[in-house]
């Protein structure tokens, strides 16, 4: 079973299973504590994501080089874009709890945001996995020429 989605346009259940852990985690930890203001939450996760997965891509590797197996989604993952995608959806999660909170109580507002942040992760995660392992590479491109008067 791949961890990418290489296969024809198909993605694997072990990168289905992945993102559903994900979203679940990342949701919880938003919703769980919903007294707090939205500002707390989105600090809170955003150094959560910024600790953890760093450390977990850390650990892949040092993992995979110890069982001298090779890792090849560890080697070609850009902590970069899956730290861009992580902390801009905890961005419009913020901003989708301070529009909420105009509406309905505190608490209720953050458990609606944990569960759309779920939700988006778990559906949008896979579809998007290639370009988050990938980094956004762009095709390489001539340089321009300027052109001297």
């Amino acid at each position: 079973m791949t961890t990418e989605n290489t296969d024809g346009g198909r993605i694997s259940r072990r990168v289905r299973i992945r993102y559903l852990v994900i979203g679940a985690a990342l949701g919880a930890a938003w919703g769980v504590n919903g007294s707090l203001p939205a500002w707390e939450h989105a600090v809170r996760l955003g150094l959560l994501i910024v600790v953890v997965v760093p450390l977990f891509a850390l650990g892949r590797r040092f993992w995979f080089a110890r069982t001298g197996r090779t890792d090849t989604a560890a080697s070609s993952a850009h902590l970069r874009g899956w730290l861009i995608a992580k902390l801009a959806l905890v961005l419009a999660a913020f901003g989708a709890q301070v529009l909420l909170e105009r509406w309905m109580a505190q608490p209720a507002a953050a458990e609606v945001v944990g569960l759309t942040l779920f939700a988006s992760i778990a559906v949008a995660g896979p579809l998007v996995h290639e370009w988050l392992v990938a980094g956004w590479r762009r095709p390489e491109r001539a340089p321009a020429h300027r052109s001297t008067l």
